[in-house]
């Protein structure tokens, strides 16, 4: 892990190109991985409640989970009987609360990800687990539009965008996506 100062020093933003990508139903895919990466990011919850799966696919972080947790699954479409369908890329965002916010896999595929950190910033949550692919990573604006992202922000400006209500607690990286844990400042 490097220090936060080491990071900002190397660290760039590249506004978004503006280019459309495809429908979520058109691009969906499910890659094996990324339930190895939910199963990280499971570890690193420290908070106990209602946790809010934003973008929660499969499902897999459900069975990660202990069973006093409350597990909100969120997506643009239905995947269970209990999942909130909601699309995150027309306002008005609907007021989804809870003690832990989830994104995994989710933010990339947001027209306007600082809109919804606002979003969630006004929210409750005191604690936010997430996995975001930056630009630093995946600094091909061609490759990032091949893959339905609709946003291309750097490490910097992500946690510029947190860490005005939360502390970063926890920050690692694991393939090419840089996974965070935030706590509400007291």
């Amino acid at each position: 892990m490097m220090k936060i100062g080491q990071l900002f020093a190397t660290l760039r933003h590249r506004p978004s190109n503006g280019n459309k990508a495809n429908e979520w139903k058109n691009i969906e895919y499910f890659d094996p991985t990324w339930e190895d990466r939910v199963a990280l990011l499971a570890g690193m919850i420290k908070g106990k409640g209602r946790l809010v799966d934003y973008g929660c696919g499969r499902q897999h972080l459900r069975k990660h989970l202990p069973p006093e947790t409350q597990y909100v699954p969120v997506d643009y479409t239905s995947r269970s009987p209990d999942t909130i369908v909601a699309d995150f890329n027309k306002l008005p965002y609907p007021d989804i609360d809870g003690q832990i916010a989830f994104v995994s896999g989710f933010l990339e595929y947001m027209q306007d990800a600082p809109a919804f950190i606002r979003h969630i910033k006004k929210l409750s949550y005191q604690e936010v687990v997430m996995s975001y692919c930056c630009i630093e990573s995946v600094s091909s604006l061609e490759e990032r539009a091949k893959l339905g992202w609709k946003n291309h922000l750097g490490l910097r400006c992500l946690l510029g965008e947190f860490l005005d209500a939360f502390n970063l607690h926890e920050i690692g990286f694991v393939t090419k996506n840089t996974i965070l844990r935030f706590e509400r400042k007291r």
